[in-house]
């Protein structure tokens, strides 16, 4: 953990994933020096759980909503409860205006590709981990195992081979999948790419969407359990 953290390499997609892990939030729970960190607990189980919402590939898509829900909802009275007392400072107190900004429009994206998939494409499984950039940085990433540092011009040149390799790594697809393993327990290890992974996908539950009705009482049920976690912090969620 302290790797992931001091030095850490900002490309490790691992080490962002393994930050917001349960064996990460466990870790805090009985390490003396965070054990009363609550507010470090609750703020890494909501927005892990709005990233989850994106990439995980066996829930369903009303508990994707609710995941979402709560993630705005804490984020929001967070910043709300900041503002109204002056004794705290935005930018000291909350995080960052651009992270805010960022997740803010992530979570609103994952909400509206759901409800326009459910009224567009009812019969198609809505992928949600394959919207993204995703893809893109899997070619950069490819990039980086032939040349870790280059130039526009060589980046250019190298395009055909780069092509050849990630054509290779879907063909091998399991032996892939052996090496991310294997890569995913070292640290510093770079891009981690899942987008090709199905494990545990079933694409009839993806086919899956919530009523108007539904989302009302899941919006209603990430409300309750946002203002249940920021009243154990000490804060009110208006």
């Amino acid at each position: 953990l302290k790797a992931d953290i001091i030095g850490v390499d900002k490309q490790d997609d691992r080490a962002a994933a393994r930050l917001f892990s349960s064996a990460a939030i466990e870790y805090s729970a009985i390490l003396p020096a965070l054990r009363e960190e609550h507010g470090l607990k609750s703020y890494l189980f909501v927005i892990g759980d709005v990233f989850d919402a994106q990439q995980n590939r066996v829930i369903t898509h009303a508990a994707r909503i609710k995941m979402l829900w709560r993630g705005r909802f804490f984020l929001d009275g967070w910043r709300n409860y900041i503002l109204m007392h002056p004794h705290y400072n935005i930018s000291t107190h909350f995080i960052s205006r651009e992270l805010y900004d960022i997740l803010s429009v992530f979570i609103n994206a994952m909400l509206s590709l759901i409800l326009a998939h459910r009224d567009y494409f009812p019969h198609v499984p809505l992928l949600l981990w394959l919207n993204s950039t995703e893809v893109c940085e899997h070619f950069f990433g490819c990039t980086r195992k032939v040349q870790k540092d280059f130039t526009f011009v060589e980046w250019i040149m190298m395009i055909p081979k780069l092509a050849t390799i990630m054509s290779n790594e879907l063909k091998l697809k399991g032996f892939q999948a052996s090496a991310r393993e294997h890569l995913s327990r070292a640290h510093r290890s770079g891009y981690y790419h899942s987008w090709s992974e199905m494990k545990g996908l079933n694409p009839e539950v993806l086919m899956k969407f919530p009523s108007n009705q539904d989302i009302n009482l899941l919006i209603r049920a990430a409300y309750l359990e946002a203002k249940s976690l920021i009243t154990i912090l000490g804060m009110e969620l208006t």
